[in-house]
């Protein structure tokens, strides 16, 4: 269910802001959205979006303008009937750290190349054949063990 009946006047008014409403809020009748929940979920969007966010009663002010209803007592305390939509967890991406030259010395020493210069391709290849090798070595069992 969107929250505005004319998204696309609405995006073409609203900018930002329009493309964040759509995206992270859902209507749902008696609801009340704190105004500082949705401002500060607006700049996280902004940032994972790489826009500049509008300031806080710039934002206030789109959302009213766009016939959004809100409680007030003192300001802007919520967005009434909103909520936002749970967040989608989005896994970081894996981060592949560079060998140590100690890592890079043991390498070369178990491959018989530790004379050689190896490129950061070589090493990288070295690595994951070593790393098989160790996967499927022979496990000692711990039942052949002697006490």
């Amino acid at each position: 269910m969107t929250v505005f009946a004319d998204v696309s006047a609405m995006n073409a008014q609203m900018g930002d802001v329009g493309a964040w409403s759509e995206a992270r809020l859902v209507a749902q009748a008696g609801a009340q959205l704190p105004a500082a929940d949705a401002y500060y979920d607006y700049r996280i969007w902004c940032s994972r979006m790489q826009l500049h966010p509008h300031g806080k009663m710039h934002f206030f002010r789109l959302l009213t303008e766009a016939g959004v209803a809100r409680a007030f007592g003192g300001g802007p305390r919520a967005f009434l009937h909103l909520v936002l939509r749970p967040a989608v967890h989005v896994p970081e991406p894996e981060v592949r750290r560079a060998p140590t030259h100690e890592q890079i010395a043991e390498l070369r020493r178990r491959a018989g190349l530790a004379h050689y210069t190896l490129t950061p391709t070589q090493l990288a290849d070295l690595a994951a054949a070593d790393a098989l090798a160790q996967a499927f070595a022979p496990q000692a069992d711990p039942l052949d063990d002697p006490l």
